[in-house]
């Protein structure tokens, strides 16, 4: 969920179903930030409470998480290193 508008993290973080807000860019007091739904959490409610709570949101857009994200949220940050198989011996001291 990516919203745009003179809106801060915590109020987007209190529409129903968002489980976390990250700061995309910041012009002025404009910003994009981008919201992660919970499961179940639905980018409609979250836009009527936004509208009904009269923030001032210019742009909403409801995104599917990409490849890129989902293969993230499967291996970690670390892509590069094998998380299926713990080092021992030599290589746990590499």
């Amino acid at each position: 969920l990516e919203l745009e508008g003179a809106i801060s993290p915590d109020q987007v973080a209190s529409l129903p179903g968002v489980t976390g807000v990250e700061t995309v860019t910041d012009h002025d007091g404009v910003r994009v930030l981008k919201a992660a739904l919970g499961q179940g959490g639905r980018g409609q409610d979250a836009l009527k409470a936004a509208f009904l709570g009269g923030l001032d949101v210019r742009r909403f857009e409801l995104r599917e998480p990409s490849l890129h994200d989902a293969f993230i949220d499967l291996t970690g940050d670390n892509p590069d290193q094998d998380q299926s198989v713990k080092p021992t011996g030599s290589e746990a001291a590499r």
